[in-house]
C-alpha cells in the first residue's frame, strides 16, 4: 500500500484542489491493476495528530473478525463527520490465507517456492472473458478463478508427479490467519483495534469531538454483542479545559480592573464606565472575531486578557 502526499499553497481552496486530484485520479483509475484497491482522497494536515484515539474491544470476537466489522462499518460512519479528514486503522487484523511451506516435502518432490508461487498466480485469477449481446440487453463475461477458501488452497494441484497430483497441502501447512500480525492494540488490557480520527486542517477539534461521541452512541445498540467502543484519548478535552481556564482569568481580571479603579479612584462613576465598556469591548472582539473568519482558542483569549489591561 502506497500514499502520495500533495502539498497546496495556503491560498489554494482545498475543496477545490481536492476535486481536482479526484478528478486527475479518475482519469488515469483504468491503468492501475485489476487487484487494486480503490484510490481514496483525503484531506488533511501533512504533519495532523489524530484528535481522537479509539479502542474497539470485544468479548467473542477475535482481532481478525474486529477488523472485518470496524472496515465495513464503522470507518466510513466515522469519516463522513463534518471536519473529519481521515479515519485510521492501527492494530488491523485482515483475513488472509497464511502458507507455511515444509522444505522437505517441497525437495523430495522436486519442487521449489517459484512452483508454488506460480501454480498460486496461475489458479487465483479474474479476467475478462467477453460480452453476450443480444437484442435488448449487453452482457460483460468475467472469468473468476480466484480461490475463497482454505480447503480450496489445500486441494491446490502444484504439480503432477507419475501420473499423480501434487496439491499443495502436501508440501505446506495452509492456515486462516491475519495479514500482517507484527503490529497489536490493546485497550483497558484487553486486545482491540484501534481507530485514529484525524481532522481537517480548518475544522473544530471540539466540534469533532462532540460528533464522533454522538455517533458513537448511536453505534452503541446495533454493536454486536460484546463489543465496544472505548475512547482511550480526546484533545477536545485539554483544549476545552485551557479554554475554561482562560476564560475565568478573564472574568477574574475584568472583575481586578474594576476593583483597582474603585480603590484608587473611590468613584463609583468612574468606576462604572470600564466595568461597562470592558464587557462591551469583549463582545465586540468575539464578533469581530467571527466576521473576518478567525477562531476563538486559547491565545486569542490570552490576547484579550492583555488588551484589557492596557487599555485600562
Amino acid at each position: 500500500r502506497g500514499r502520495t502526499t500533495i502539498t497546496f499553497n495556503g491560498d489554494r481552496d482545498i475543496d477545490e484542489a481536492a476535486n481536482d486530484v479526484r478528478d486527475a485520479v479518475a482519469r488515469v483509475r483504468a491503468r492501475l491493476p485489476d487487484d487494486a484497491d480503490e484510490p481514496q482522497i483525503v484531506k488533511s494536515d501533512s504533519d495532523a495528530d489524530p484528535v481522537m484515539r479509539l479502542g474497539i474491544v470485544s468479548d467473542r470476537m477475535s482481532p481478525a473478525e474486529i477488523t472485518d466489522y470496524v472496515e465495513r462499518f464503522l470507518v466510513d460512519r466515522l469519516a463522513t463527520l463534518d471536519g473529519v479528514a481521515n479515519v485510521e486503522i492501527n492494530g488491523q487484523r485482515r483475513f488472509a490465507i497464511r502458507i507455511w511451506l515444509d522444505r522437505r516435502a517441497l525437495a523430495a518432490r522436486d519442487l521449489t517456492t517459484a512452483d508454488v508461487e506460480a501454480a498460486l498466480r496461475r489458479s487465483n485469477l479474474e479476467l475478462p472473458a467477453g460480452e453476450v449481446e443480444s437484442t435488448a440487453r449487453e452482457l460483460t463475461v468475467r472469468l473468476d478463478s480466484r480461490l475463497r477458501d482454505v480447503e480450496s488452497f489445500r486441494r491446490l494441484v502444484i504439480a503432477t508427479a507419475g501420473g499423480y497430483p501434487i496439491r499443495l497441502a502436501d508440501v505446506a501447512r495452509v492456515e486462516l490467519g491475519a495479514e500482517d500480525d507484527s503490529t497489536f492494540v490493546r485497550s483497558d488490557g484487553r486486545p482491540a483495534v484501534g481507530i485514529n480520527v484525524l481532522r481537517q486542517s480548518q475544522a473544530n477539534t471540539i466540534a469533532i469531538s462532540d460528533a464522533v461521541r454522538a455517533e458513537i452512541e448511536l453505534l452503541r445498540p446495533i454493536l454486536p454483542a460484546g463489543m465496544d467502543i472505548i475512547v482511550g484519548s480526546d484533545d477536545a478535552i485539554f483544549i476545552a479545559a485551557s479554554i475554561r481556564e482562560v476564560l475565568t482569568a478573564l472574568g477574574i481580571s475584568i472583575i481586578l480592573v474594576v476593583l483597582v479603579i474603585f480603590v484608587f479612584l473611590l468613584s463609583l462613576r468612574a468606576t462604572l464606565v470600564p466595568a461597562v465598556t470592558i464587557p462591551v469591548a469583549v463582545v465586540g472582539s468575539f464578533i469581530l472575531i467571527q466576521a473576518l473568519g478567525f477562531s476563538i482558542n486559547v491565545l486569542t483569549l490570552l490576547a484579550l486578557i492583555l488588551a484589557i489591561g492596557l487599555v485600562v
